[in-house]
């Protein structure tokens, strides 16, 4: 917020939390994506080893929102609570119809891992382009002045 107040974009600051929350979450997901069947197993017994195939598919989907859940926060700063809200909209329905389609457990999961991951996708494009200059200087000159 600072550095939006005093320069106009918080570019730097969603960079440098950007490259924070991927490094946090690079190895913890990586390990879940490649090894939780096996991991699960072990820990818990052979009876769970479906459950590690299960946090298998949704590994990407928390990695992505383990990133883009703090980044948020632009919307807000950059004055795109409207494009907040369709997103948000989008979120539902898509979880929504996963739930009223007729499918499997394993279909249904990987389904909304999908989808939810390819909107945190667009959620981050959206954040990076909202902390850039020129979006947020666009918010600041089309306010009224009082």
């Amino acid at each position: 917020m600072h550095q939006f107040q005093s320069l106009g974009h918080c570019r730097d600051a969603y960079y440098a939390t950007f490259k924070a929350l991927v490094l946090l979450a690079l190895a913890p997901s990586l390990v879940l994506f490649l090894f939780s069947p096996q991991l699960f197993g072990w820990v818990f017994g052979a009876a769970w080893r479906p459950a590690g195939e299960l946090a298998r598919i949704l590994a990407p989907l928390c990695f992505l929102g383990f990133i883009a859940s703090p980044l948020s926060y632009v919307f807000f700063v950059a004055g795109k609570q409207k494009m907040e809200l369709l997103w948000q909209v989008a979120l539902f329905l898509m979880t929504f119809s996963v739930f009223v389609a007729p499918l499997t457990l394993h279909q249904s999961l990987l389904t909304y891992a999908i989808g939810r991951s390819l909107l945190y996708l667009v959620y981050l494009y959206l954040s990076h382009r909202y902390s850039r200059p020129r979006a947020i200087a666009a918010v600041v000159s089309s306010s009224p002045n009082p």
